[in-house]
């Protein structure tokens, strides 16, 4: 069941909540901050006319009604005990129930980006897709941190409710059309979601993940 649950977890994040590690607000540098990990991030930082921001904002407040509706799926992160500690339903099928969210909320992700590159010119596309891909990259080196970190289920489920609070909040600041660009990365870079995921593991879990990060700061 342990393994199940970290197949689970790895699948959860891998696929759309991806982007775990954030770092202490203002001069934190590196992958450790979160404007340099979410991809959402990215659809705000290229400079763009104000009309064509303007343009691309109707598009994440269109975008984000889809989101929330499904991050607020109450059945997504809660498993109800049964009388002797069982659980209901089985591992595989809580598995499974969050593999094919998360798929619905990648190709949320995927429609956005797909309605963003349609308003950008060929050379800003270059841009766009460049920043994507290094996000990418720094998720793809903490998953794997993450994975030889040797998390148990308690963890694991604190961490899965971590990452949809912390989605649900990246999208809430992409979507406001009151904060120009620039004050939304600003926004988004004091989300302190790598200290919370922090008090969740244990002194030796800490000393690891902080080692880890200092190298990926460093590349």
């Amino acid at each position: 069941m342990k393994k199940n649950i970290c197949v689970c977890l790895l699948v959860f994040i891998g696929s759309f909540l991806s982007k775990i590690y954030a770092a202490p607000p203002e001069d934190s540098l590196g992958p450790c901050r979160v404007s340099k990990v979410y991809q959402e991030a990215a659809w705000i930082s290229m400079d763009l006319p104000t009309e064509k921001q303007q343009e691309i904002d109707q598009i994440f407040i269109e975008k984000n009604i889809e989101v929330q509706r499904i991050i607020h799926d109450p059945a997504l992160f809660v498993i109800y005990p049964l009388p002797g500690g069982n659980f209901k339903g089985t591992q595989n099928d809580e598995s499974l129930y969050l593999f094919r969210v998360s798929q619905k909320l990648e190709d949320i992700r995927n429609d956005t980006q797909h309605e963003i590159l349609k308003l950008l010119t060929r050379e800003q596309q270059v841009i766009f897709n460049t920043m994507i891909t290094e996000r990418k990259t720094n998720i793809a080196n903490f998953i794997e941190v993450m994975g030889g970190l040797n998390l148990d289920s308690t963890q694991q489920s604190k961490v899965m409710q971590l990452l949809s609070q912390c989605q649900e909040e990246i999208w809430r600041i992409i979507s406001n059309p009151f904060f120009s660009w620039e004050a939304r990365k600003r926004r988004i870079d004091r989300i302190t979601l790598f200290n919370r995921v922090m008090e969740t593991l244990k002194p030796e879990q800490q000393a690891v993940l902080n080692e880890k990060m200092k190298g990926m700061e460093k590349e």
